[in-house]
This record gives C-alpha cells, structure tokens and sequence, in this order.
C-alpha cells in the first residue's frame, strides 16, 4: 500500500469521526432527519476508507455497498449484522433525504447513533489489522 493511500485511509476515518460527532449535534438539537444523513456519512467514510485498503472503489453509494458487501462482508471479514446494519442506513438515508413524507423517530435515530459508532470503530480496527499486516 502507498503513502498515499494510507494518507487517504486516514482522511477518510477522520471524516467518519466528523460526521459522527455532527450527528450527536443533531440528535441533541432534535433534528432527527438531519442527523440520520450524518449518521450514514460516518458509516459510509469508514467503509470508503475499509475499500481502499484493497484499492477499492465506486462512483456510486450502491456500488460501494456493493463492494463492501462482496469483498468484506461475505468473506467474512465484516460481521454480516454490520453488513446489514450499513444496508439499512443506506436505504433509510435515501428516503429520509429524497422520500416525502418519510418519518425519522428521534429514538431510532438514537439507537442508529450508537450503532454507528459501533460500527466505525469496527472498521478501525479491521484497518488497522490490515495496515500492520502490510
């Protein structure tokens, strides 16, 4: 792995940890829409950097999904409950910013919140197993 996808892998993890603590600002005003957005961007950043570790992308949500699903997932290197947990927050993201008259409960926003977190430091952990293995 290069400098710079190392350097890249780093941003990425570090825009998940922003978009994490943007969320909890969410949550904490009420804004359960808004953070449901920031709570698949830090999942998504963490994913996005989890990819490069194998030099891995997509222009599209879906095909990263995608690939995250086919490369880390069903190998088995992702738990499938975390595997799941991002396909949910990617379809929930999607209606709650495009879909009229989707409703967001604060408490499930909350419960996605903790998940999320969850989440990310799943995918440190792995890229970090992976860096040191490089």
């Amino acid at each position: 792995m290069t400098p710079e996808h190392i350097s890249l892998i780093k941003y990425r993890m570090q825009r998940a940890g922003e978009a994490i603590k943007d969320a909890k600002i969410l949550l904490d005003a009420g804004h359960a829409h808004s953070a449901t957005n920031r709570i698949y961007y830090a999942g998504f950043y963490a994913v996005l950097a989890l990819l490069t570790t194998k030099q891995l992308g997509s222009s599209k949500h879906s095909g990263i999904l995608a690939i995250f699903n086919q490369n880390f997932v069903k190998t088995g290197i992702v738990p499938v409950e975390s595997g799941r947990f991002f396909g949910r927050i990617f379809e929930k993201r999607l209606k709650s910013d495009y879909a009229d008259y989707f409703v967001v409960n604060i408490d499930e926003a909350e419960q996605d919140y903790k998940l999320v977190c969850d989440f990310v430091e799943l995918i440190d952990g792995i890229i970090k197993r992976i860096l040191d293995e490089n």
